[in-house]
């Protein structure tokens, strides 16, 4: 009984830990070759320009809305970028529209606000980052 006990409390505890990790990494799409660089960029810019829209209209749907657009997205990229630090970006990235949508559904515009503003930080480094690689081919 004691051993079954103990099995039980350590499969409990994996399973614990599995589902944390599952949080963390986000699933893993194979990337669509077809989808250029740029293409993405406009995607993303509109999503952002959405994102500041809403924030300047109060409009807490929509400010919802473009943010999961712009995760999804960012979720599309991690499986097309094996560089382990643009996935750091892509995780800042995340964070931060997990700042906005939770502003959104709060009706918080000051904290979705921040978050707008931290995002746009880590588009700003990324960008930078993306550059230094580029200037070192």
């Amino acid at each position: 009984m004691r051993k079954s006990v103990i099995a039980l409390a350590c499969l409990i505890a994996v399973a614990g830990l599995l589902a944390v990790r599952a949080q963390e990494t986000p699933p893993q799409k194979k990337a669509d070759p077809q989808r250029d660089v740029a293409a993405v960029m406009k995607e993303k810019l509109r999503y952002s320009h959405q994102l500041l829209t809403s924030l300047a209209r109060e409009d807490y749907a929509q400010l919802e809305v473009a943010a999961q657009e712009l995760a999804r997205i960012a979720r599309e990229e991690w499986a097309g970028n094996p560089t382990e630090e643009y996935r750091t970006q892509l995780q800042v990235f995340w964070t931060t529209l997990e700042g906005i949508e939770s502003g959104a559904q709060r009706k918080e515009i000051d904290e979705a606000t921040l978050a707008y503003m931290q995002m746009t930080l880590s588009c700003v480094k990324c960008h930078k980052l993306i550059r230094r690689e580029q200037q070192k081919q």
